[in-house]
């Protein structure tokens, strides 16, 4: 599990987004997910809980994307 969250963090930090971690809350599209870790195309992998990208999903960090902190709080959203 190391070696995933280490892969996670350099490629947060490569694609501009280092706050990032396993576990943090996105919404994308108005779709609400969970980053659950990262890939080989250097995007993180995110469960999605509804919307129509329900499920498992290769996402790059800085696309339509919001991310929150534990408290719900927005504290980044990137464009399209």
């Amino acid at each position: 599990m190391a070696e995933c969250n280490e892969q996670f963090a350099s490629i947060a930090k490569r694609r501009g987004v280092p706050f990032a971690r396993i576990g943090m809350h996105v919404e994308m599209d108005g779709a609400s997910g969970i980053l659950v870790g990262s890939n080989g195309s250097d995007n993180f992998d995110v469960i999605f809980e509804d919307g129509r990208r329900k499920g498992l999903a290769n996402c790059h960090p800085n696309w339509r994307i919001k991310y929150f902190d534990s408290d719900g709080k927005l504290i980044a959203e990137f464009g399209g």
